[in-house]
């Protein structure tokens, strides 16, 4: 389990929610903490949970189909929990009506980790982390996150070297490339933005299981 940057994407009239780090517990005290926000009815909650290990395209198509049933209320909220299981055809699937979402309703998507989201989901939601996990602490990020830093500014003879290091798990992979994602968010411009790109689609490489050595030397080395 990882720490989770907190990713904003800025709007007024967001309809989809990302809840993710913390515990399952805070997970769903912050939903519902929403719901009350929002006044929802119990009868116009609809919640989409794993059938075994995975949330299939069929399920979801179900799913959003219901969303746009008419609430008898001012609002419906569909809820999918453990959402890190949707496949990927199940989330482009779903990104279909978070384009275009029904007015009366909106989406919260609850994970223990955004690792495998597609990028496109993420950037049409509003993420909120609830932080550290007990397996990761705060002081292990940071670390993480000053040899991310001190990474990129080296030579690429030494750069080549880490790759080793860093690809050795998937794990290990992964951790990098979201402690990327945070240190490029914190000092955003041009040259930052473009590896935020390349950082997105090495999350999805790797949950993809695409080879680890391969995933980071494409995002090192561009």
């Amino acid at each position: 389990i990882h720490y989770v940057p907190i990713i904003v994407y800025n709007s007024s009239r967001m309809h989809a929610f990302i809840i993710t780090g913390g515990s399952r517990e805070k997970r769903r005290e912050r939903i519902i903490r929403k719901l009350n926000e929002w006044k929802i009815n119990q009868f116009d909650i609809r919640e989409l949970t794993p059938d075994e290990s995975s949330i299939g395209i069929a399920r979801v198509r179900q799913f959003t189909s219901h969303l746009s049933l008419a609430p008898s209320g001012a609002l419906s909220v569909g809820i999918i929990s453990d959402a890190e299981l949707l496949t990927q055809e199940a989330q482009n699937a779903l990104l279909k009506t978070l384009e275009e979402p029904p007015g009366n309703a909106r989406i919260i998507l609850e994970t223990q980790t955004i690792d495998t989201l597609l990028p496109t989901i993420l950037s049409r939601c509003l993420v909120t982390s609830l932080g550290v996990s007990d397996t990761f602490s705060r002081a292990e990020h940071e670390a993480w996150l000053a040899s991310w830093s001190t990474l990129v500014s080296q030579r690429p003879g030494v750069v080549l070297g880490a790759v080793e290091v860093i690809a050795a798990s998937r794990g290990g992979a992964q951790r990098w490339v979201i402690c990327g994602i945070e240190a490029l968010h914190r000092a955003l411009d041009t040259q930052s933005a473009q590896a935020i790109g390349r950082l997105l689609k090495a999350q999805v490489q790797l949950a993809a299981n695409v080879t680890p050595k391969l995933v980071i030397d494409l995002c090192i080395l561009g």
